[in-house]
């Protein structure tokens, strides 16, 4: 005895569901082996050249006019060198280090963003570097986060401070 017709049509349906969400698990491995992450895939997707992670960072709680500095790594998603020559933040409160830098081909390099709370509190703080390359196309931002507490009844706050981790 054969197989009734709709057990038929529900076979195809299940090895062609299979075989796309087979295809599909191959892409997403040969892309996250490319590309380092599923966020540098979409980006790739998108036609970015370069990729920062994390993109949003929290700082959590600073003191007025506390310094920290935050690593953010930049990755080149192209086959050819990238110069990634400057950076812009909407504020003086940040400034990204280690600029101009050279990527190779589908390299990450690690950078430091620094970043300065103001001097009032209590207050919530957010900035957003921008990063410039020498190729045509949107550079990656950055966005950072975190709440300023009140000053002390002394005025003032403290000194700033270098590499508290985030």
């Amino acid at each position: 005895m054969g197989t009734p017709k709709a057990f038929s049509g529900v076979r195809n349906a299940l090895w062609t569901g299979g075989f796309v969400l087979l295809l599909l698990g191959a892409v997403l491995a040969y892309g996250l082996t490319r590309f380092g992450s599923l966020g540098a895939l979409e980006a790739a997707l998108r036609g970015q050249v370069l990729y920062a992670e994390p993109a949003v960072v929290s700082l959590g709680e600073l003191r007025p006019r506390e310094q920290v500095s935050v690593p953010v790594r930049i990755r080149n998603l192209t086959g050819e060198p990238v110069k990634l020559v400057g950076s812009h933040s909407g504020c003086g409160c940040t400034v990204a280090e280690g600029l101009p830098l050279e990527l190779g081909p589908g390299e990450v390099r690690e950078l430091q963003i620094r970043v300065k709370a103001p001097a009032g509190g209590p207050a919530e703080m957010q900035a957003t570097v921008t990063f410039y390359a020498n190729v045509a196309g949107e550079g990656p931002e950055v966005v950072l986060r975190g709440h300023v507490a009140p000053a002390d009844a002394g005025g003032g706050g403290p000194p700033a401070s270098e590499g508290r981790p985030s």
